[in-house]
């Protein structure tokens, strides 16, 4: 298993946007794998943004009345398959 963590603090507005800084935020991304599940097999999971946080990137001045909102949760699902080699 494998936990990822994130902080961004709030960021500023560029000169001369007078909006509030964009807020700060926490991310949280999570992956189990189960390595030789079968034969040569490896499967995995994982899981951006584990909590579902909402959060912003900022928008540039006079542009969009709010700031760009980012991706929530997301699935990822594999399969790693390993041949033998010949010796």
């Amino acid at each position: 298993a494998n936990v990822q963590t994130a902080f961004v603090g709030k960021r500023p507005r560029e000169a001369g946007d007078q909006r509030d800084p964009v807020k700060s935020f926490i991310l949280v991304d999570a992956t189990v794998t189960a390595k030789n599940f079968y034969q040569g097999l490896e499967l995995f999971v994982s899981v951006s943004n584990l909590f579902d946080q909402k959060y912003f990137d900022p928008s540039p001045a006079n542009s969009l009345p709010g700031d760009y909102p980012m991706p929530g949760r997301s699935f990822l699902a594999g399969i790693r398959v390993t041949f033998p080699t010949k010796k």
